[in-house]
């Protein structure tokens, strides 16, 4: 018997581009990062007392990315970016992974709150990495970008003063992630974002003198902590005063844990009078508006309605 063989010319496909075992892969966003934006979005501007440089800075978007394996809880690469189409994530060649996205709108709070770390803006908890618009394999925070309570907020006034930690911080926030396998082969990664926060709304009627000193608190039913910080409203803001907030418990939930709200009147002659306190579970994409109507005589009690306005989708909301 005899046999031959004759070797196959044709020479292997040749294997994509590989640096240090890692390919750079795009990240896509779509979900709710893509419609129109919410009635809030424009917030307030920053004082005057500001520099230019500071006051352009704490109206930016930004978005700060983990990868890390998926049976561990500590990221391998993290990076913080000031705009979407700039997201690159090296991507391991083999094993499982996760990426995630955290995007932090300044909304109608004072920005995020940062330090400079080695001529970098750092951010810290929950965040806890500098602006480089690059991914990094130095992690800080091993726990990093995995919620968006006590995220340090700036004032109003000031980008260098931070506000006290609270659990439903003033910023608009989105989140998305998702599960990949690493390849040798770079081909784009999409994440559906999803906008985690709600928003409340002041009005009132026949409110002519005095202050509204509003203090939030968890219900009964909640574990405790600072909610939301304190509110003094006055005749010429309250009709528009209206505040945009992020919020964990839209993770599990379209609505936050039981949240109450407690309305005291500061009178001019320096007495005070706590006037209506209200439970609420504020709903995901809802703007909760809290009507108050005083009595036109002074024995009369004082009136609440409580409404709701959805911005999910591509409504648009008039305020």
């Amino acid at each position: 018997m005899a046999v031959s063989c004759q070797k196959n010319k044709q020479n292997p496909p040749a294997e994509p581009p590989v640096t240090n075992k890692t390919t750079k892969v795009k990240l896509k966003l779509t979900g709710d990062i893509l419609l129109t934006e919410s009635p809030l979005s424009n917030g307030r501007k920053i004082g005057d007392i500001l520099s230019a440089a500071r006051s352009s800075f704490g109206n930016n978007t930004l978005y700060a990315v983990g990868v890390r394996r998926q049976d561990g809880t500590e990221p391998l690469f993290t990076g913080l970016f000031t705009h979407p189409d700039s997201i690159y994530i090296d991507v391991p060649s083999s094993g499982q992974y996760n990426v995630s996205i955290h995007i932090y709108k300044k909304g109608t709070g004072g920005g995020l709150y940062y330090d400079l770390l080695d001529g970098f803006k750092y951010f810290p908890f929950p965040i806890g990495t500098e602006l480089k618009n690059r991914m990094d394999s130095v992690v800080r925070f091993p726990y990093l970008m995995d919620q968006v309570a006590f995220t340090d907020v700036a004032s109003l006034d000031s980008t260098i003063t931070s506000l006290p930690s609270v659990i439903y911080p003033e910023v608009e926030y989105f989140q998305g992630d998702v599960d990949f396998i690493g390849s040798p082969y770079p081909a784009p990664i999409y994440i559906s974002m999803m906008r985690r926060s709600f928003g409340i709304q002041f009005r009132a009627t026949n409110f002519t003198e005095g202050e509204l000193y509003v203090e939030f608190s968890r219900g009964p039913d909640a574990l405790g902590g600072p909610v939301l910080a304190d509110l003094r409203l006055t005749p010429a803001n309250i009709n528009s005063d209206y505040h945009i907030l992020g919020s964990d418990d839209f993770r599990t939930s379209d609505s936050t844990q039981l949240v109450n709200v407690k309305l005291t009147l500061l009178r001019p002659d320096g007495s005070h009078s706590v006037i209506i306190t209200k439970n609420i579970y504020f709903k995901r994409n809802v703007l909760t508006k809290l009507q108050l109507t005083f009595p036109e005589y002074s024995r009369a009690g004082i009136g609440l309605m409580i409404g709701e306005t959805d911005w999910s989708g591509n409504e648009t909301i008039n305020l």
